[in-house]
Formats: structure tokens, sequence, C-alpha cells
């Protein structure tokens, strides 16, 4: 029975169906009959979403998608989505059951044009994605992929941004457990994933790395009213020589409203000359929370937040740590937490801010 569960929760998560049911009828001695009971969803739709993020600002999205396409239960979508800082347009499919197997796979084709703090990057590539679960809490995931990337400067010089026009294969290999009562908006349990992926930018010169990471958070529910949030990040990235040629869209960045919150996105530690975020080979942050609710989906938070980011991945134990603390309310919705947050630096440096206002949806960890 659990396993029949589990395969009709398989099905619903498609989106090809609305609903699904199993009807049994003893018939024997450790014998039943079981009907499957399908009613099938609309299929084809077009999807219209707007938003808005203290990072990309306005944000708009169209898509077509079609949950059954040749009516074989493969997944496909297309569409774009437009943002102050780009527009990026990727058509994807995906099959549940490759090969009738329980691994699942997607292939993606996609083009993107993004504007960053110092530099524009103009991308188009390809990457296919096999998925298998195993039980309810352990997922791996591989992906491959290639892309043409090319780099122009907009405040940075040509020394700052490394290799600016190159191809880009990789290979990740994605670990995770989630014992989260709910992912989205969890309540009380604990997640980990863990990404190792080996990659090359093959330009003028060519730069091999590999690059891994860790990151995870754990909830805990104090009383009725209270909730304790515990989570972070640790992330490096060793180029082959010294590094200097890494192009700048490939290094780590710290700072923002997912790691230390008194830093606007991706501004945390080393910047140029004119103040434009350079990135670095390694980093890490930590977040410790706790809420209380104050009427019905809006609740209050106080924070702590630690982190720190190094040029150079052998320096990660020296680099200076900054410190945030803040305040900030949150809005629980199905889609996760609305959060509006202000985070204050409390080491700060002469050209660092004060504080940094934040508004953006989903946990931190």
């Amino acid at each position: 029975e659990a396993a029949m569960n589990q395969y009709l929760r398989t099905f619903l998560a498609t989106g090809a169906f609305s609903s699904a049911r199993v009807e049994t009828d003893e018939v024997g001695e450790n014998t039943i009959n079981a009907t499957l009971h399908f009613s099938e969803a609309r299929a084809k739709m077009v999807t219209l979403a707007a938003g808005f993020g203290s990072y990309q600002g306005l944000i708009a999205r169209v898509a077509y998608a079609d949950r059954n396409l040749f009516g074989e239960l493969l997944g496909f979508s297309s569409g774009f989505e437009f943002s102050s800082r780009g527009v990026l347009g990727e058509t994807k499919i995906t099959d549940p059951w490759l090969f009738g197997s329980e691994v699942s796979a997607t292939a993606r084709i996609y083009a993107l044009i993004y504007g960053r703090e110092g530099y524009t990057t103009f991308e188009t590539g390809i990457d296919g994605k096999l998925t298998r679960k195993f039980g309810d809490h352990y997922t791996l995931d591989l992906l491959a992929g290639t892309s043409l990337v090319n780099i122009t400067n907009d405040g940075l010089s040509d020394d700052d941004l490394g290799e600016t026009v190159y191809s880009h294969p990789k290979l990740r290999l994605t670990q995770s457990i989630d014992y989260r009562d709910n992912p989205v908006l969890p309540t009380r349990g604990w997640h980990l994933e863990s990404p190792l992926e080996i990659g090359a930018a093959m330009g003028d010169t060519t730069t091999s790395y590999v690059q891994a990471g860790l990151t995870g958070g754990w909830y805990h529910k104090i009383g009725k009213i209270y909730q304790l949030g515990i989570g972070g990040e640790w992330g490096m990235i060793i180029p082959s020589g010294d590094g200097e040629n890494l192009p700048i869209d490939l290094r780590l960045f710290n700072g923002g409203s997912r790691s230390v919150r008194s830093f606007p996105e991706r501004e945390l530690g080393p910047t140029s000359a004119n103040g434009n975020p350079l990135g670095g080979e390694a980093m890490w942050n930590s977040n410790i929370e706790l809420s209380r609710d104050l009427s019905g989906a809006l609740a209050a938070v106080a924070f702590f937040d630690a982190g720190s980011l190094a040029q150079n991945y052998g320096d990660l134990t020296s680099a200076k740590i900054e410190v945030a603390v803040g305040l900030g309310l949150r809005l629980d919705l199905p889609i996760g937490p609305v959060r509006l947050e202000y985070g204050y630096n409390l080491t700060q440096d002469p050209g660092e801010p004060i504080g940094t206002l934040h508004f953006a949806i989903g946990f931190a960890y």
C-alpha cells in the first residue's frame, strides 16, 4: 500500500492529473485487486506572472506548458522571464520515468542576457539532468551541460573580469537529504544539499576547476508562536593555475537576502577601485533566526548573520568575518514566505553599507 501511494503521489506531481486514487478489493489470502482511478487535468496552458525583488527589480514571466506531450506524460514548457536586469528564455522537456525506470530526465536549452555590477553576461546553452529519489528523503541529481558565454565590461576592467569569451562544459552531482515537514514552509526538521561540480572555461586560455558546496537548515517550533531556525552555506572553487583567468561569473559571491543581510546582493567581500564586487574562490555564511507569529500568516523575525569571502580559496580562514543583526516581517504564502527584512552591519568598515533592506521570497536557508 505504501508503495502504491508513493506512485500515486508521483503521478499527481506530473501535473497531468487533477486526482488519482486506488480502489482495492480482497480476493484471496494475501491477494487484492487494485483499480486505479485517474482524472485528467488541463494539460495545456499559458501562464503569466509578475513580481518584484530587491535585487532583480520588476519581474514578469510568460510561459506555455503541456504536461502530457504526445499523450506520453512528457512535460514540456517554454517561456521568457523579464526583469530589470535582463531576459531569460528557456525550453524544457521532462520524462518522469525515463525508459520506464524510476529516474526522471530533463533536457533544457536556454539563452540569457543579464546585467551584474560592473559587467553583462550573454549566455546560450544546453543541459540535461537525471534525478533519482531513494525513499522519501534522499535525492541524487546528475547534470551535464555546455554553454557559450560572452562577458562585456560595464565598469570593471578586463583584468578584473578574467576570461570573457569562452565555452563552459560542466558536470555536477548533487546529493540532497530532506527531513522537513514542508519544503516550502517548514516548521520542523532539517535538510542538507551538497553539490560537486567539475568544469572548464575554454577561451584564449583554458581554466579547469572543481567546485564543492554544502547548504542546509534546521527548523524547530518553540511553543505555539515561536520558531527557531539555523542555516548556512559553504562553497569553494579550486581553479587550475593561479586562477587569474577564471571568469567572474564562475566565481563565488556573498551578501544578500539569503546570506549576510547587512550587504546588498553579492556585495560582501573584495571590490574593484570603483566599488564593484569581484567575487572569490571560497565563502561561507551562517544564519540564526527567531520568529514570532503575530496574526494569521504574518510573523515578526529577528536574525543574526555572519559570513566571509576570500579571493583565494586558501585564505578563507583569514578573511574578514562580517556580522549582521536585523529585524523583519514575514508573510507565509503557498509559494513560500514573503520577507521584508533590514540587516544592520555590526562590522562596518569605510565604504561598506550601514545596513540593507531586502525584499525576497523563500527562506534564507
